[in-house]
Parts: structure tokens; C-alpha cells; sequence
């Protein structure tokens, strides 16, 4: 990556869809028996910080100095995504998935997972409005 290229705004977005992805290996829910990871639910996490984790890579791919034979999407399709990512991983932050009553916990990759899509979305959003995106 180039790095006088690199912004505050590029650098939360990398870092937080790198984050998010990476929380989609880690345990979400927990309860005696075991756990899940944010891939085990994949409409809700697993979609989510996989479209953080490709808005991360475009951005970087748009920074680094490579010349990429395809289209990179603009920064709207970037921002679209990055709303996108961040609701579906939200939703499994408030949500277990169960229906009945079960001793699930979140656990640290539900945090991780939010926390990085919080910090993708700001990165998203100042990008867009300084331009550097």
C-alpha cells in the first residue's frame, strides 16, 4: 500500500472491515456445551462481515500502487455495502438466533465483529465527505 496515500478515513475503513472479517472466526455465542462463530449464522453475520471485509480489500486495492485490470466500484457502492454489512452484523449482535429460551452469551467475536463494522462505517462515511475515498 501506498502509504502517503493512506487517510485517517482509509485507515478505519481497512482496518475496521479487516477487523470484521477476521470476528467472523471467532466465537459470537456461547453457552456450556460450545459456541458459534459469526460464520455459523451466514445470512446475518457471515454476509455481513464478509461485504466488510471486500469493502476493506477495494479500499485498499484503491490506495495500494497495483494496477488491477478490473473496475473498482466508486464510493457509493463502498458506502452502500458498508450500511449493508453493518446492520446485518448489528442484527446478530442483538439477536442469538433462537427462538426458545437458551443460556447463550455474546462473547468477544460478537464485539470485535461490531466494533470493527462501527469503525468501517465512520471510516466509509469520512472518506465520502473529504473526498479521499
Amino acid at each position: 500500500m501506498a502509504t502517503g496515500k493512506l487517510t485517517n478515513s482509509a485507515a478505519l475503513t481497512v482496518g475496521g472491515g479487516t477487523l470484521s472479517f477476521l470476528a467472523g472466526f471467532m466465537t459470537w455465542w456461547k453457552n456450556d456445551v460450545g459456541g458459534f462463530t459469526g460464520w455459523h449464522y451466514l445470512v446475518t453475520s457471515g454476509l455481513g462481515v464478509l461485504l466488510l471485509g471486500i469493502v476493506a480489500a477495494v479500499t485498499a486495492l484503491r490506495l495500494s500502487t497495483l494496477r488491477v485490470p478490473l473496475p473498482l466500484p466508486g464510493p457509493l457502492p463502498l458506502l452502500a455495502a458498508t450500511v449493508l454489512g453493518v446492520l446485518l452484523t448489528v442484527t446478530r449482535f442483538l439477536s442469538d438466533g433462537f427462538v426458545e429460551e437458551t443460556d447463550l452469551v455474546r462473547s468477544t467475536g460478537a464485539y470485535a465483529g461490531v466494533l470493527g463494522a462501527g469503525l468501517a462505517l465512520v471510516g466509509t462515511v469520512r472518506g465520502i465527505k473529504n473526498q479521499t475515498l
